[in-house]
């Protein structure tokens, strides 16, 4: 391996290295813009974004439905 691959190896995590903690139900939601924004609200309330509450236009699509 030559020094460009060991630097990049370095600052890379491969799958089994990561956890994953928390996914807002945002992300699976077919209304969703940004991290902010979405198609119903031009400000996403916070108590969504935290799933602190659950969201009363949340729509999954197909496509990004979490397991």
């Amino acid at each position: 391996m030559d020094d460009k691959k060991k630097a990049l190896k370095r600052f890379g995590q491969t799958a089994e290295e990561m956890t994953i903690i928390f996914v807002p139900q945002c992300c699976s939601c077919s209304h969703n813009i940004s991290l902010n924004k979405c198609a119903k609200y031009p400000q996403k309330p916070f108590d969504y974004m935290k799933n602190i509450k659950k969201c009363p236009y949340l729509t999954l699509e197909e496509h990004r439905k979490m397991e």
